[in-house]
C-alpha cells in the first residue's frame, strides 16, 4: 500500500471551500486565499475526462471568481 500526503495550497484552498460549503459560509469562502498572490485559476482548468458536473461547476466557479475580483 502506498499513502501520499498532499499539504500543497492548492489543496488546501480546495478543502477549506469544501469545509465552508459544509459549515454553511458564503459561496466561495475559503481561510486559504490569502496564501495565494492572485487566484490559482488554473484549479479550474478543464479536463476532457471530467464528467459534466465536474465542467459545469468549473465554469460556474471561475466566473463567481473573476467576477468578484473586478467588483473589488
Amino acid at each position: 500500500m502506498l499513502v501520499v500526503h498532499d499539504c500543497s495550497n492548492y489543496t488546501k484552498f480546495a478543502r477549506g471551500l469544501n469545509l465552508s460549503s459544509k459549515a454553511g459560509m458564503l459561496f466561495g469562502a475559503s481561510n486559504y486565499a490569502c496564501e495565494f498572490s492572485l487566484i490559482p485559476y488554473e484549479i479550474f482548468i478543464i479536463h476532457e475526462a471530467w464528467p459534466i458536473e465536474v465542467l459545469t461547476l468549473s465554469v460556474f466557479l471561475l466566473d463567481f471568481a473573476i467576477n468578484r475580483v473586478t467588483a473589488i
